[in-house]
């Protein structure tokens, strides 16, 4: 008698498609999408980041390396940008988390330059909100510029 539920049962959810794929496309209706909030405070952002060739100790350079991450000793990901490129807009990026930055630069001999890590951190609502009342049809990305070690303007921003 058991068995007979059971195999009951079974058949029943086999006829309703149950498990056998078919609930995955069954024509019904979507659920819902979630909604997102809106507003600057919940936009997603993005950082641009650029820098100059000519200004490089190492002339020649032909292909760049921006290592990024959320920790500065761990630039967990790399993106490769070739010359005369020089920017690159990383994003969507999470408000509030802190992103750390290092370029290597590489010529054809082989010759490197970097760019001491930079510690960017997106703004927060209070400063975008800010920032667009005082610069009115300012869009993001947030701009942040790079400059080589053993240059003149390695500590300007």
């Amino acid at each position: 008698m058991k068995k007979q539920v059971y195999l009951l049962a079974a058949i029943a959810l086999v006829a309703t498609g149950v498990g056998c794929g078919k609930d995955k496309d069954n024509g019904g209706t979507p659920p819902p999408a979630e909604e997102k909030p809106v507003g600057p405070c919940f936009e997603e952002i993005s950082i641009k980041i650029d820098w100059n060739l000519e200004k490089a100790p190492a002339h020649g350079i032909q292909h760049v390396q921006l290592d990024w991450g959320y920790k500065k000793d761990q630039l967990a990901f790399v993106e490769e940008i070739n010359a005369p490129a020089t920017s690159i807009e990383i994003g969507p990026l999470v408000r509030g988390i802190n992103y750390y930055f290092q370029l290597k630069g590489f010529n054809r001999r082989g010759e490197a330059a970097s760019t001491p890590v930079k510690e960017v951190g997106p703004p927060t609502c209070k400063e975008l909100e800010t920032i667009r009342q005082t610069k009115p049809g300012y869009d993001y990305p947030l701009d942040v510029h790079m400059n080589w070690h053993g240059t003149d303007f390695e500590d300007e921003d």
